[in-house]
């Protein structure tokens, strides 16, 4: 979370809705029986040792969360939530070029050096055009050609089509 602005805010919100459904849970439990005062006084203390603002108690609420919490309301939540495609819309900011597929194609041509890029048939494109956002390594060759050229010159990479 401290690494990845929008993996917090995913954290972030299951922390409210955990939020809520104690306020829902006090509630349920007033209407229900009055006679039950511990079940609701061990709820309000939950509930008021966790901060309304989730930047202020998630980190805190993760670590004080049982193995079995931790993994039915988080791991389950965050594992969907990577499997989704970032939303360029908000997420792009947060995200490190190497991040992304591309990205760490391009870091991992760009830490190579000049002629060994070259045997290889690969172009670094920092832009399409003046302003453009546009980062990538590119094989401008054929695959096999490159992959024997980078098995001659014994360079650690293959490629593969996509």
């Amino acid at each position: 979370m401290d690494e990845c602005q929008p993996l917090a805010w995913a954290v972030h919100a299951l922390y409210a809705d955990f939020r809520e459904e104690l306020e829902v849970d006090i509630q349920r439990a007033e209407d229900e029986d009055n006679s039950n005062g511990r079940k609701i006084g061990a709820l309000r203390a939950r509930l008021e040792a966790m901060p309304e603002e989730p930047f202020d108690g998630a980190s805190k609420w993760l670590l004080g969360l049982t193995t079995t919490e931790f993994e039915t309301r988080i791991v389950s939540s965050i594992q969907v939530w990577f499997a989704e495609p970032p939303d360029w819309s908000f997420e792009d900011d947060y995200l490190m070029e190497s991040g992304t597929a591309q990205g760490a194609a391009l870091e991992f041509f760009r830490s190579m050096d000049a002629p060994s890029v070259d045997l290889l048939g690969v172009d670094i494109v920092e832009g399409e055009h003046p302003g453009s956002t546009y980062y990538a390594a590119e094989l401008r060759g054929d695959i096999e050609v490159a992959n024997c050229a980078a098995e001659a010159a014994g360079l650690g990479v293959r490629f593969v089509k996509g």
